[in-house]
């Protein structure tokens, strides 16, 4: 898809879509071990919060593995520290994403080193949301 052609699409979204840059509709949030599953209204936004993999040299990333409920990435992940403001404190990373069709889409997440080249990965999950 052309650049121009995704300006347009992110343009019409905002207009018809114009609480999906909000990214408070519906949070997620991954406890260890746990796979998410949830179904949300068409032009809900969601937020997957996992722990953040602070200290080490692994980042939780994303692939979309199924995409009929057309998942769309709202804004960049962001990092968060807890209140608590002592080294090593804990954080969480949250996605922002929103939901334009009816069905499902599955993304699959994995704490891998940035430098992926077939390196282990610490940690992965599966979350299936469902747009209705």
């Amino acid at each position: 898809m052309s650049r121009s052609k995704l300006i347009v699409e992110a343009l019409i979204l905002a207009l018809v879509l114009p609480e999906a840059g909000r990214c408070d509709d519906v949070e997620l949030r991954r406890s260890e071990g746990q796979s998410l599953n949830a179904t949300v209204k068409i032009g809900d936004s969601i937020v997957i919060a996992v722990d953040a993999a602070s200290g080490i040299n692994y980042d939780w990333v994303y692939d979309i593995v199924d995409n009929r409920a057309g998942i769309w990435v709202v804004k960049d992940p962001e990092v968060r520290q807890s209140e608590e403001e002592t080294p090593g404190a804990p954080e969480t990373k949250r996605f922002f994403f929103g939901i334009r069709n009816r069905g499902c889409a599955i993304l699959h997440f994995m704490l891998r080193s940035p430098d992926y080249d077939g390196a282990k990965i610490a940690d992965q999950f599966r979350a299936e949301i469902c747009g209705a």
